[in-house]
């Protein structure tokens, strides 16, 4: 058996001639000759076995035998793979390295990032008003372009896949021509529109342009162009879907939710209000939406809205627009669904700019300047946070709040003052001549009174022992009455003084007297009254409140705690004059858990105090005190005829 070779070389073949086939044999060197061959060869023996290896030679094996060996040869002849019938039945096949065929398409598949013309189904696919098309070309050849003449209005074709495509944007080009007012309409495999791209309205004459949709899957696309002008594409990119980093994701401008036309004013009608197209929102994190226009929209005209059927609007957040200025708004998506309306006010835009942007990833909700007015319209976002702060030590420490949630950077009681803290702070003086050396004497200058009474509900009346504490008189013209009612109400009643004739309250139900005090006064030096004035029962009965003549506030040491509100005892303090004294401030309320004991006066705090000695107990904690606790301050002397005096302060904080 002898093996010849054949060797190509440009344009010819180099083979061996004559080889002994009963030996083998190397061919020597130069042992060749030159014979040009046509592009087919054949070979003399139909039991030689035909290999290409590789494009430098052909190996022939030569299993012919004959007598002489001489006649074992092989040598060349023109021949035609595809019509000579030696080599009838045979095929070309890929092997892996286990000898296996490999199953493959011809030309090789590549899926690639687009749609390719091996995506399409072409007998399903219809090249519609575009005569003699060939949709292939619009893949894979750019250079040949399909047209129709647009009497047609719309012209249209229609691309079926093989296999369902998921994409967000379709790309059309025109090499010679141009094209416009495109619609293209997404279709499932039942036939059922998935996504709409409207663009019909557009007259813009393009070369090229993407329409953008939020991504989707889909087996049919239906490309449809109204207009009457002429048109011509000689291409089409349909991205596949891809894993891509952040940073390439693109957003998507969602054109039926925003708009450029200016609305009329309020007419009464609905003409003046914009209402979106229900949007897919199901692959996008963030709606971003931009709007200026030049007059204020109606009471929360701007409203977006968002729904998780395309029916029911359950997640609806609205704005009010003022004029002339840019508002840029940003929201999650709350559900599938999303729709924007805009309603005008009363006056006619000149322009209206509000675009709407679905973004697949979180973006900062909204910008500010320092220097900016915050609006209660203006974007934000809920974030909860500790504060920290740098102490005198250099040791940064979380900033505490107190009970009342308020923030403890400041002087809490210096914030109460100026208002800052809701709340209000009351000092309640109280005075008592001559105590009582063997039982405590309530701090009051009523005269003769040991504890001070309490009207209990009634009217009652005022008056002076002055003819100049009256109305146009140069004493105490007018006087403040501070009380609770039954229902242990704040009230406030001013009374016009009669001098010495008694003025009645036009209120029934005193029940509780705190203060009184001079409201206006005459000409007189100090503006104080100049007699001894008396809040008493009707026709001359008990003095509940009393005014000492050159004074212009009572002195009764003794404060109730209205409804809905909680009192604080923050500190008090106490004078002694003349004598030792013991100085008690007392509450209805248990010394230990603050509970409430209505009639029952509990020691809170002690001052013993040496004559003219004088002495201020400011309470760290504060002494609680519920609605309707009573507190005053109460002194025995240590000799009959001691003078003395005290003060509490008390805050008040809503409940």
């Amino acid at each position: 058996m002898g093996q010849v070779k054949f060797y190509k070389s440009g344009n010819v073949w180099l083979y061996n001639e004559g080889i002994d086939s009963s030996v083998d044999k190397t061919v020597p060197q130069g042992n060749y000759r030159r014979s040009p061959i046509d592009t087919t060869i054949s070979i003399s023996s139909k039991n030689s076995n035909f290999t290409l290896f590789h494009g430098e030679y052909v190996e022939v094996t030569e299993i012919q035998k004959s007598a002489t060996p001489d006649d074992n040869y092989a040598d060349i002849a023109e021949f035609n793979l595809a019509t000579d019938p030696f080599f009838a039945g045979l095929s070309t096949s890929l092997q892996d390295s286990d000898g296996k065929d490999i199953d493959i398409q011809n030309p090789l598949p590549m899926d690639g990032d687009s749609v390719y013309c091996k995506d399409l189904l072409i007998s399903v696919s219809d090249v519609g008003t575009f005569p003699d098309a060939d949709l292939c070309n619009l893949f894979n050849d750019y250079e040949t372009e399909i047209s129709d003449t647009g009497s047609n209005n719309p012209s249209t074709f229609t691309l079926r896949f093989i296999r369902p495509v998921t994409s967000n944007k379709i790309g059309i080009g025109s090499k010679t021509g141009n094209f416009s007012n495109v619609k293209i309409q997404l279709k499932d495999l039942a036939g059922t529109v998935r996504t709409v791209i409207d663009d019909s309205t557009n007259d813009t004459k393009y070369t090229s342009n993407i329409y953008s949709f939020t991504i989707n899957t889909f087996i049919e696309a239906v490309v449809e162009f109204h207009t009457i002008d002429d048109i011509k594409i000689s291409g089409l990119f349909i991205p596949k879907s891809q894993p891509r980093n952040i940073s390439s994701i693109d957003g998507h401008i969602s054109k039926t939710n925003s708009t450029t036309t200016a609305l009329p004013g309020d007419t009464g009608g609905s003409d003046h209000r914009f209402t979106g197209t229900t949007t897919d929102t199901l692959n996008y994190g963030m709606v971003v939406l931009s709007l200026k226009t030049n007059v204020a929209s109606a009471i929360d005209g701007l409203s977006v809205q968002f729904s998780p059927d395309g029916i029911n609007w359950d997640h609806i957040d609205e704005f009010t627009i003022p004029a002339s200025t840019g508002k840029t708004f940003s929201f999650q998506t709350a559900a599938r669904f999303l729709r924007v309306v805009y309603t005008n006010g009363v006056v006619a835009q000149s322009y209206l700019r509000l675009q709407t942007i679905l973004k697949p990833v979180y973006v900062k909700p909204s910008s500010h300047r320092i220097a900016d007015s915050i609006s209660g319209q203006d974007d934000a976002e809920l974030a909860k946070a500790v504060i920290t702060g740098l102490d005198p030590n250099g040791v940064f420490k979380n900033v505490k709040v107190n009970l009342e949630q308020a923030l403890s950077t400041t002087n809490f009681l210096f914030e109460v003052a100026r208002g800052s803290i809701p709340g209000k702070m009351f000092s309640i003086p109280g005075r008592k001549d001559s105590l009582s050396s063997t039982v405590l004497d309530d701090l009051t200058q009523i005269p003769g009174t040991t504890v001070a009474p309490e009207p209990g509900g009634i009217q009652l009346e005022i008056i002076s022992t002055s003819v100049n504490d009256t109305l146009g008189g140069t004493g105490a013209q007018t006087i403040d009455i501070h009380y609770l009612d039954t229902n242990n109400n704040e009230q406030e009643e001013t009374i016009s003084m009669n001098g010495q004739t008694a003025a009645l309250t036009t209120a029934t139900d005193l029940d509780f007297i705190q203060w009184i005090h001079t409201k206006t006064v005459g000409g007189n030096v100090n503006g104080v009254a100049l007699g001894n004035i008396s809040l008493q029962g009707v026709g001359g009965g008990t003095v509940y409140e009393y005014l000492a003549a050159g004074g212009n506030q009572s002195l009764s040491g003794r404060f109730k705690v209205p409804n809905a509100k909680t009192g604080y005892v923050v500190g008090w303090q106490g004078s002694g004059i003349t004598k030792k004294i013991d100085l008690r401030l007392r509450a209805t309320v248990e010394r230990f858990d603050r509970s409430l004991i209505p009639g029952i006066f509990l020691f809170q705090d002690l001052l013993l105090l040496n004559d003219t000695s004088s002495g201020w107990i400011p309470f760290e904690v504060p002494l609680k005190m519920p609605a309707t606790a009573i507190v005053k301050m109460s002194a025995i002397s240590s000799a009959a005829g001691g003078d003395g005096g005290g003060q509490f302060d008390i805050l008040l904080i809503d409940n």
